[in-house]
């Protein structure tokens, strides 16, 4: 009787402390979902209103006008000033770009994944 008093001891402390665990893991999703409504509302607009179709003309002026670098329709453009800050969440650290609101995983990849990736687009960008 009293081994199965002990037993059912152990199993209430553990629930408690994973209720207790659930409550932390609830409140720091919390705390990330504030984070991204607020790197969402601090986005740059880049035009009022969608457009299925910008003529070539339009796309020259909108570059000109963000100063957006494009190699060919404006090539003195600066680009995006990006503001980029580390943070850590659940003990993960991510950079986030607060300029565009694009997050990374601070880390490294294998070489084969960065292989994956750079050649395709090494082989691209020798055509632009």
């Amino acid at each position: 009787m009293r081994l199965a008093q002990n037993e059912l001891s152990k199993e209430t402390s553990k629930s408690q402390g994973d209720a207790n665990r659930i409550r932390q893991l609830t409140a720091q999703v919390s705390g990330l979902q504030e984070d991204i409504k607020s790197a969402q509302s601090e986005k740059k607009q880049i035009r009022k209103i969608a457009s299925p179709y910008l003529s070539e003309g339009q796309v020259t002026a909108m570059l000109v006008e963000k100063s957006f670098y494009d190699k060919r329709k404006n090539p003195n453009g600066t680009g995006v000033t990006h503001g980029y800050e580390a943070r850590t969440i659940n003990g993960d650290k991510i950079v986030v770009d607060e300029a565009t609101g694009l997050t990374w995983q601070q880390g490294g990849s294998d070489r084969a994944q960065w292989d994956m990736v750079a050649n395709p687009v090494l082989k691209w960008r020798s055509r632009a």
